[in-house]
């Protein structure tokens, strides 16, 4: 396992960004979900139905202030009511209000596609000019990655552990005001563990940096090595952010 600093979304604690864990719901199915964001003063109440995962941001006394829709299995147009059912339990049972972009504020993350070692979500962004939740650039990137972990110093990572070479990339949040966009994934860092065709050994570990808008590309024979061995060839060339 790549042993980066970071703190994977499914992970990470409650406390930190000021959310309360959700309370059991009185019903025994896992349909709905309540979550309270106290650093944004918010309740969230999470359902999903056919292929929507819902979201509801209520204030304080109760009204709905906003609702988020997340389309589900949202690549497969035919995806059938089996296949559904268990991204609509996911999405519920393990959403999450945690800080993404390193801002101290809460965003949100469901998970909208899964497999057995992955999971790419839907995101939201809390933006504290406008008190609400939003879907911009920086979240459409984020979308895109694979098991989303975010990590100090305004890093956030993607992975993809197999069972056939496993892969990290690490990306720096990056913009300013007044850009467009004006927040935006740059690529810092990856690294691929090249394997046998059945997973079973190391054959290789290709590091890449991204330098300058260019990539620097360094690959190392490692059919010698154990798969620990291989892995730590990665985390001993583990990224800076750029200042």
């Amino acid at each position: 396992m790549f042993e980066f600093k970071a703190r994977v979304l499914l992970l990470l604690g409650w406390i930190s960004i000021g959310v309360t864990p959700p309370a059991p719901c009185q019903q025994s199915s896992p349909s709905q979900m309540e979550i309270k964001v106290l650093s944004a003063g918010v309740i969230l109440r999470i359902s999903a139905l056919g292929s929507r995962g819902l979201v509801s941001v209520q204030n304080e006394a109760g009204a709905q202030v906003q609702r988020l829709v997340c389309p589900l299995l949202r690549d497969d147009v035919e995806a059938t009511e089996q296949e559904l059912a268990p991204v609509r339990e996911k999405f519920v049972t393990q959403f999450e209000a945690v800080d993404l972009d390193s801002d101290g504020y809460p965003d949100l993350a469901g998970i909208r596609e899964f497999g057995a070692k992955w999971a790419r979500f839907c995101v939201w962004l809390y933006d504290p000019r406008q008190h609400i939740f939003v879907k911009n650039f920086l979240a459409e990137q984020m979308e895109l990655l694979t098991n989303l972990t975010s990590n100090d110093g305004a890093l956030v990572s993607s992975s993809h552990m197999g069972p056939t070479s496993p892969w990290q990339a690490v990306y720096q949040i990056m913009g300013a005001e007044g850009s467009r966009p004006e927040r935006q994934l740059v690529p810092l860092f990856s690294c691929l563990l090249e394997t046998t065709p059945g997973g079973d050994k190391p054959s290789a570990v290709v590091t890449t940096r991204y330098s300058g808008g260019h990539a620097v590309v360094q690959r190392r024979d490692a059919i010698k090595m154990s798969t620990k061995e291989a892995f730590s060839k990665c985390t001993s060339v583990e990224p800076r952010a750029r200042k």
